[in-house]
Order: structure tokens, then sequence, then C-alpha cells
């Protein structure tokens, strides 16, 4: 029986590395990312482990706050802020 959500994520993770891979940037699927012992990252984009996650919807609030800006750096207290941005921009920051 197939599982939809599994499918979903692995197209997700290849369509990121192939976006890094059209900006000339070494990127691959890392080879413990489906394994249900690991802690292990996604992808790997230029020497970077990433995860990836990819909802039907759920980041709404998100997508407002980026509503005309480049990017969104957020926080909470005790812990250190990170970073949102559009894969394309991201990408060539690297």
């Amino acid at each position: 029986m197939p599982n939809y959500s599994k499918q979903k994520g692995d197209r997700f993770e290849r369509q990121i590395v192939h976006m890094a891979e059209a900006l000339g940037l070494k990127a691959y699927r890392h080879f413990l990312s489906r394994s249900p012992t690991s802690d292990a990252c996604d992808i790997v984009v230029a020497g970077r482990e990433i995860q990836c996650k990819k909802k039907a919807s759920g980041f709404k609030r998100i997508r407002q706050w980026m509503q005309g800006v480049d990017g969104v750096i957020v926080g909470e207290d005790y812990e250190k802020p990170f970073v949102i941005l559009r894969v394309e921009d991201w990408l060539k920051l690297l």
C-alpha cells in the first residue's frame, strides 16, 4: 500500500535538490533521510544539513509575514532566533 505522505516528502526533497543543482551547488538527498530510527537530515546542500518539511497547509501565518519582505527573523524567549527565507533567496546566498 503506497504511503502518499512519504512520496510527497520524497518529491519535495528531490525538488529542492534539483533547485540547488540548477544553481551549480552540490546537493543530494541524505541516505538516512527515511530511516525511522535516524534523526539525520533530509538533504545536504553546499555542505549544510537541511530538514525539509512539506504540508498541504499550516504555514499560512509565515506566508502572511513574508508578504512584501525578503525574510523574517523569528525568536522565542530564551532561544536563539532563526531566519525564514524563500528557498531561491537562500540558495543564492550559498
